[in-house]
């Protein structure tokens, strides 16, 4: 899968010669996008249909020795109408019920102690991996909360009232060093000075290798693992468009969206 993505990206992305950070932005997630899918097409292959199964976790081997015992006995009753073997039918057919019943409650337990050592680790990614195996889509419960209290929660949380709008951030600065001696001013010019300079390759491998696996992407769907795989063939486009970014601070819309995907479970 990287082999064809790495030789795609080579072949297909061209940095947008004439346009703004933005459509630079989006012409990159654009391609990037197109290329996971064509890769993802190339690499596929079609598989051999498998008999069905029973993947439940709680369905056992004894349980799998009593259904066939269960399903044995009716075939036998079928074939004789023997009434003592429907008899013996009927009273295996109960016990695998309760047996089922009881290893599923047992399965849930155990899961649920489980869940409770995970959370107290604080490993997010096992509690929500397990949270996703025990529970089926059908049982999730739904939400009486409307989209638009969700949306006005969300907006306040992460865009809190700023106190004093009037404030001029660059006065600020300046008040505050023209406040302090004269060795701050020789501090900023002596040891800051690299902050004006250009981003570096360094600078940008070295922030995508402390990308965390395991989270959700945003809205273009490429996650951290992604940008990790493929770091050294994207590092020459996302150096030229970070360093655009730095000087024109025109800074891409695309990257200010969020996805927000709330999920509600019960045990």
């Amino acid at each position: 899968m990287v082999l064809y993505l790495d030789d795609l990206i080579i072949s297909k992305i061209n940095w947008p010669s004439s346009c703004n950070t933005n459509d630079a932005a989006k012409a990159l997630i654009s391609h990037l996008q197109n290329i996971c899918t064509e890769a993802g097409l190339l690499s596929c292959h079609n598989k051999s249909s498998e008999r069905a199964i029973n993947n439940q976790e709680w369905f056992d081997s004894e349980c799998v020795s009593m259904k066939r015992k269960k399903c044995k006995l009716l075939n036998d009753f079928r074939a004789t109408s023997n009434a003592d073997i429907l008899q013996e039918y009927v009273k295996t057919k109960q016990n695998f019920n309760k047996l089922c019943e009881t290893k599923q409650k047992q399965h849930k337990e155990n899961k649920k102690t489980e869940l409770c050592n995970i959370a107290k680790t604080g490993d997010s990614c096992k509690f929500w991996k397990l949270i996703k195996s025990v529970i089926s889509k059908s049982n999730i419960p739904r939400s009486n909360i409307s989209s638009e209290e969700w949306k006005t929660y969300f907006s306040d949380l992460l865009n809190p009232e700023i106190i004093d709008k009037d404030v001029n951030f660059s006065e600020f600065v300046d008040n505050f060093v023209q406040a302090h001696n004269t060795e701050c001013d020789l501090c900023i010019d002596e040891n800051f000075s690299y902050l004006d300079s250009d981003i570096t390759s360094e600078e940008i491998l070295s922030e995508i290798k402390k990308l965390k696996n395991n989270k959700s992407p945003g809205e273009d769907g490429l996650s951290g693992e992604f940008y990790k795989c493929l770091s050294s063939t994207l590092l020459p486009v996302l150096l030229k468009l970070f360093n655009e970014i730095f000087h024109t601070g025109d800074f891409p819309e695309c990257w200010s969206t969020a996805i927000v995907v709330y999920h509600f479970y019960v045990l």
